[in-house]
């Protein structure tokens, strides 16, 4: 992706998660040794956590864990909820799901790419097309059977007829697997199925809020924290990708559900409510 980005002429940036600022209403952005104690109690939450999940047994569950640690290495209530909020946002954001429903032993992805972690600064969907040329695309066609056949071939069964073929990749929401929606001959082997019913869909929206100047700069990411939970709480600068000032926020499970149920309007007052309760916009 990175590579068909370049050779389209997008340029990548790799700062955005540089260093993430921290706001808490009432207080402003935490800065100097606060944010330096804190980092700390974070750095000691994922080494405690990376040693429990090592141990872990199959069943054991994230949440209680990582409350348990967070309210060890949180002092006061302020330095708690900053611990939450970016526990929040190294499980629950990355993975789509409450720290309830998320499995203690495989809790981190056991892999990273090389490079940076890079925000791409052009319309995905061109790269997308640019990766398919010279490949026989054909969308609206959903499949409803894959078919292993004598000599090796498989037959792919769609709404608009069947085609044999020689290999087949399957990538699919977990959902279809779970409906049994594809009929699969053979049928998938019992550990696959075993693994995929023990995997759950997750809930993530983005609320993305264009204004006249970035009054966020130079910070590229920041949470915004309240005294209670706030439904948008790590925003990102998207100016790089929208060519003007422009922030996307992110929420999940039942704040995701919140934000997809409120018009426009709503979603407006949201954004100004929360980013003023942190301090973040500039006074009226």
């Amino acid at each position: 992706v990175a590579t068909a980005a370049r050779t389209l002429g997008f340029g990548a940036d790799p700062t955005v998660w540089d260093h993430v600022a921290t706001f808490v209403a009432g207080r402003g952005e935490l800065i100097g040794d606060e944010a330096e104690r804190l980092g700390r109690a974070f750095d000691e939450f994922e080494r405690r956590i990376a040693a429990a999940a090592a141990t872990a047994a199959p069943g054991d569950v994230l949440g209680p864990a990582a409350r348990r640690l967070v309210a060890e290495l949180a002092p006061d209530p302020d330095a708690q909820l900053v611990l939450d909020a970016w526990v929040t946002a190294e499980f629950e954001n990355l993975y789509a799901a409450p720290v309830d429903d998320l499995s203690l032993a495989h809790c981190r992805e056991p892999f990273r790419l090389d490079g940076p972690d890079a925000l791409v600064l052009g319309p995905v969907g061109d790269v997308a097309a640019a990766l398919a040329r010279g490949l026989d695309v054909r969308c609206g066609e959903a499949v409803r059977a894959v078919e292993r056949r004598p000599d090796g071939s498989w037959r792919v069964a769609t709404g608009e007829g069947a085609r044999v073929v020689d290999a087949v990749v399957v990538t699919v929401p977990i959902g279809v697997i779970h409906a049994g929606t594809i009929d699969f001959s053979p049928p998938l082997p019992d550990a696959v199925v075993a693994a995929a019913g023990r995997i759950g869909a997750g809930r993530v929206a983005k609320v993305v809020a264009a204004f006249d100047e970035a009054f966020w700069a130079p910070r590229r990411a920041f949470y915004a924290l309240g005294p209670a939970a706030e439904t948008l709480a790590l925003w990102v600068d998207v100016t790089g990708v929208a060519g003007r000032p422009m922030l996307c926020a992110f929420a999940t499970g039942d704040a995701a559900a919140a934000v997809e149920g409120m018009d426009e309007p709503a979603l407006l007052a949201l954004v100004d409510g929360t980013l003023r309760r942190a301090g973040i916009a500039p006074a009226r």
